[in-house]
């Protein structure tokens, strides 16, 4: 990430107003990570054609259909999400750069075999009275997703983060464009033009990878050898996206609080556009705490570290340890104080914002549960993101499997409370998480010293 924190110290080296505005709002679009982007513009398509054709059938199949894909996606890709930017992360720092694009490709290909006999099955199987081209696009929407996660994971070792944004707001464009032009021929249509706009964006990507980081070989295989001896990058990625969407899916597959909407692939009206537009409220203090880990923390990090590795003395070491906390107890407190404020602000006015999106006032005590529950993921995210940064990854792993569980147990127990208690389930989830992840940090930092002279 050393580029991006250069690229933001840059631009906020002058003080004033327009240069705080610009890095922060590189800051946004860098931190928003791409599933968010994803369904923040799906959602603003969904509720334009809400405005222009009423909230048909076919635009609710449509957002039930994209839902399933981001989420199932999600969680096969980030098998490889975490141990694939490391991987590509350690070949930069190494200057290895001709391994990249051969051992990516090596990569994709143990993606692209399952993802395509899962999509494919899983859409004869969920879409059975679905036409052909339905499930094809299903399918093949699928497999383009989970290259694009997996890309887009690696996209802070590239250097072009402008040409990744164009690749990004071009194909949506698109699919917007498209979305409006294809209306006419129903679901096919709109997943037509889904499928269409991923595709182009996918081949934007690749040209980008191919000329910046050619390589004489096709595939390379040290990505195996890595991922096996780094099992626990696998699985905090696959626990964390299955404790993001584990709940989403208790509501979905629930009889008492789902409908049969595509196929034998249900939506929960009560639950799910709630909880969607809770997560749009995230984007500020992701955005406050990528800007300060990558211009405050990263910075204290590294001289910390160096200061060991070139034998500075312990006053110095202790002084350069102290900032390090400092640093990171800042970073956290302006992520939540940006997060309370946007929280305050939405939990205040969360009647109007539901009126603005046109969702019923029933919603209302809903949106405001999960307003709290998204606000709690903020800080969660931004702990789990130090360990890693700090190579505790095995502690994340733990954790984030306990992110899943407790959140199936405690959702599926909601449910069984009743319409009061939808969203407690999830929220209880990341304030427990939170509370262990607290802990974990400090004994950390305790210890941080220490381990850095026993690891060299």
């Amino acid at each position: 990430m050393a580029g991006v924190g250069l690229k933001l110290r840059e631009m906020s080296s002058s003080d004033t107003l327009w240069s705080f505005i610009t890095s922060h709002l590189y800051a946004v679009i860098l931190s928003s990570t791409a599933w968010v982007i994803s369904m923040v513009i799906l959602l603003v398509i969904y509720f334009y054609a809400a405005s222009l054709y009423g909230a048909t059938t076919i635009s609710v199949r449509f957002l039930v259909a994209v839902a399933y894909l981001i989420s199932s996606s999600l969680t096969l890709s980030a098998v490889f999400q975490n141990a694939v930017n490391r991987f590509i992360s350690d070949q930069v720092y190494k200057k290895k750069i001709e391994r990249i694009l051969p051992n990516f490709m090596a990569a994709l290909l143990y993606l692209i075999v399952p993802a395509t006999i899962l999509g494919y099955f899983a859409s004869s199987l969920l879409l059975a009275d679905q036409p052909l081209m339905i499930k094809f696009l299903m399918a093949g929407s699928f497999v383009l997703l989970n290259i694009i996660w997996v890309f887009t994971n690696i996209l802070a070792g590239l250097k072009n983060y402008y040409f990744i944004l164009f690749s990004f707001l071009s194909c949506y464009l698109l699919i917007f464009i498209l979305f409006i032009y294809l209306y006419p021929y129903e679901l096919i249509g709109l997943l037509a033009s889904f499928y269409i706009g991923h595709a182009l964006m996918l081949i934007l990507l690749f040209l980008f990878l191919i000329s910046n980081y050619p390589s004489r070989h096709l595939f390379r295989w040290e990505i195996r050898k890595f991922m096996k001896a780094n099992r626990a990058l696998i699985f905090g990625g696959l626990f964390f996206y299955l404790g993001i969407w584990i709940d989403k899916y208790c509501f979905w597959i629930y009889p008492g609080t789902s409908k049969q909407t595509l196929g034998l692939l249900n939506a929960s009206p009560i639950y799910d556009m709630p909880v969607f537009l809770s997560f749009i409220l995230m984007i500020p203090a992701l955005s406050m705490f990528f800007y300060e880990m990558e211009t405050n923390f990263s910075t204290l990090y590294h001289r910390y570290y160096e200061s060991i590795l070139q034998g500075g003395t312990l006053n110095e070491i202790n002084n350069k340890y102290a900032s390090l906390q400092r640093v990171t107890r800042t970073t956290l407190l302006n992520t939540m104080k940006v997060q309370t404020i946007v929280a305050v602000t939405a939990l205040f006015l969360a009647p109007q914002i539901l009126k603005l999106f046109h969702l019923a006032p029933a919603y209302v005590f809903i949106f405001r549960i999960d307003i709290i529950g998204t606000s709690l993921l903020v800080l969660f995210i931004g702990q789990i993101n130090l360990m890693y940064y700090l190579g505790y990854s095995v502690d994340v792993f733990h954790l984030t499997l306990f992110f899943f569980i407790s959140n199936l147990l405690f959702s599926l127990f909601s449910i069984y409370l009743g319409p009061v208690y939808y969203g407690y389930g999830f929220a209880l989830s990341v304030f427990i998480c939170n509370l262990i992840a607290f802990v974990q940090l400090i004994h950390i930092f305790n210890g941080l010293t220490r381990n850095a002279f026993m690891q060299w």
